[in-house]
């Protein structure tokens, strides 16, 4: 096969990552792969068919005149292998592997090698990795998405998304407000301690603070409480989520479920 259009490396690394992943679905129903030219869509990120091609020869290869004979040994291949750097598939099943994240995750992860690298300097003292995957996949890179950047150019670090991700893995804060605190250190480049101590955002888990909020939310809502006593048991995500409210979204959400429970079928 042929790629035309490509007036740049960074468009023939995109042409050729596209390429593999057609090709490889195409094989994978059970498809064959035509010989043909096909067009590159820099700005649609994807090639088009242009014309097919019957056999090898038409595409009129000839020798090139100023180019000598160039001949490898087995020992020269050998060092040229021993030298590469870790391809993107071995990079992959080494994530999942050691990082215990899924297929999918590891796939988007390594699609480009600075994406990799950050998710690797995040995870790699991260106490959930698979956390830490979840939010670069998600989070992230909507975020460096809507704002034009890249990870080469990320304002937040992997070592403060990661600390950030581990507050969240020790119940510090939970994800609503790790959204919170996320977007303000993607914008800010602060580190998640600074803005949750100056914004006083720590989750709340004692149960004894929390309880105030639960008895307060079976007062003011005792039509939901009827219907959960006759058997209408996903009331209870809207009780939870009064707490929640009430709480400002400091409150433990699984602190909170448990105490609503206790109380309503007591």
């Amino acid at each position: 096969m042929e790629l035309k259009n490509l007036n740049s490396f960074r468009a023939a690394h995109r042409a050729v990552a596209y390429e593999m992943q057609r090709q490889i679905m195409i094989l994978n129903e059970g498809g064959v792969i035509e010989q043909e030219t096909r067009g590159w869509n820099d700005d649609a990120g994807e090639s088009y068919s242009m014309r097919g091609k019957e056999n090898a020869h038409d595409y009129r290869y000839f020798p090139e005149p100023d180019l000598l004979p160039v001949e490898f040994t087995d020992e020269d291949i050998e060092n040229f292998r021993k030298g590469l750097p870790e391809l993107p598939e071995t990079r992959r099943e080494r994530f999942i592997r050691n990082y215990q994240i899924t297929p999918y995750d590891a796939h988007v992860l390594t699609l480009e090698k600075p994406c990799a690298d950050y998710f690797e300097a995040a995870a790699s003292k991260a106490k959930s990795p698979k956390l830490v995957a979840n939010w670069i996949v998600g989070d992230l890179m909507r975020e460096l998405s809507e704002s034009g950047k890249t990870f080469a150019d990320c304002p937040l670090s992997p070592n403060n998304l990661r600390a950030m991700v581990d507050l969240i893995h020790d119940g510090t804060i939970n994800g609503k407000i790790g959204k919170t605190v996320f977007s303000e250190m993607f914008a800010t480049g602060r580190t998640a301690a600074e803005i949750i101590q100056e914004k006083g955002l720590v989750q709340v888990s004692d149960e004894g603070a929390i309880l105030k909020f639960v008895e307060d939310a079976i007062t003011i809502n005792p039509a939901q409480v009827q219907q959960y006593k006759e058997g209408k048991k996903n009331v209870l995500q809207y009780l939870v989520g009064q707490v929640m409210k009430a709480s400002r979204g400091k409150a433990n959400p699984q602190t909170v479920l448990k105490l609503l429970a206790e109380k309503l079928d007591a």
